[in-house]
């Protein structure tokens, strides 16, 4: 974790904050991600939380990024 975290600032100091377009691009990429991959998501937090249901896990977990991604796309201008 530390060699990770060593990486990210060593690339953070090189190149500077990243651009609202790569921002915006790193958020769209996260959320076609979270789209694509739901399935897997819901059934490693199932295994995690034994004693939620798909739809809780749904509820709390997938469906907030539907409409808080967007909120993020203004704020980050």
């Amino acid at each position: 974790m530390e060699n990770i975290l060593e990486v990210q600032k060593k690339a953070f100091l090189k190149e500077g904050p990243p651009s609202l377009e790569k921002r915006t691009d790193l958020l769209k990429r996260c959320v076609a991600l979270i789209e694509t991959h739901q399935e897997k998501i819901i059934k490693a937090l199932n295994q995690d939380f034994q004693n939620r249901s798909v739809d809780e896990i749904k509820i709390s977990e997938i469906d907030p990024n539907d409409t808080e991604y967007p909120l993020y796309y203004e704020k980050i201008k």
